[in-house]
């Protein structure tokens, strides 16, 4: 088959206008798209108050903030009181072992010697190691004769400081009482 080139010439011809047709179709569904956004835009922008929606923007932003700071706030709290008690706890071990070791009491009894109406001696006594009695009165009587004799007031004497031990006892003991 022989083809001429005019005949060439004209099918290429055509060919090209039916490229233009079709991206001269494209565009217009695309002017007509772009007109539409447009459209939409223009009443979506009419309904809008923009110093409105900008005094919004800032009210959240700031009741964020204040958000923020309260939480931080809290947080910090929070975060002090449970370090607090945590000092507090290691404190208090630390006192109960050295007077354990001293063999006397909690703080508490030794401020419930000082105070007696202060602390009901219930809530006084803990699970530390405790003081042993020598002797009180009528009911000590045995006791404190076999603790090495009795003093004065009835209670045991065992040696040179017993005066202000014995004292210290029968405080403890009339607080339990």
């Amino acid at each position: 088959m022989f083809v001429s080139t005019v005949t060439l010439r004209f099918f290429f011809q055509l060919q090209g206008v039916a490229l233009k047709i079709q991206t001269m179709s494209s565009v217009e569904a695309m002017s007509s798209a772009m007109k539409g956004a447009a459209g939409a835009m223009t009443r979506m922008n009419a309904q809008m108050r923009l110093p409105g929606m900008q005094r919004i923007a800032r009210q959240f932003a700031m009741e964020s903030e204040r958000m923020e700071m309260n939480q931080e706030m809290m947080s910090d709290a929070v975060d002090d009181a449970m370090e607090g008690d945590e000092d507090e706890l290691e404190e208090g071990e630390l006192i109960d072992q050295v007077l354990g070791e001293l063999n006397i009491g909690t703080m508490t009894q030794l401020g419930a010697l000082d105070a007696p109406s202060a602390v009901p001696a219930a809530t006084a006594v803990s699970d530390a190691v405790q003081p042993t009695p020598v002797g009180v009165g009528a009911e000590a009587g045995a006791a404190g004769g076999a603790a090495g004799g009795s003093g004065a007031d009835g209670s045991g004497g065992a040696g040179g400081d017993s005066g202000g031990m014995s004292e210290l006892e029968r405080r403890l003991n009339n607080l339990r009482k």
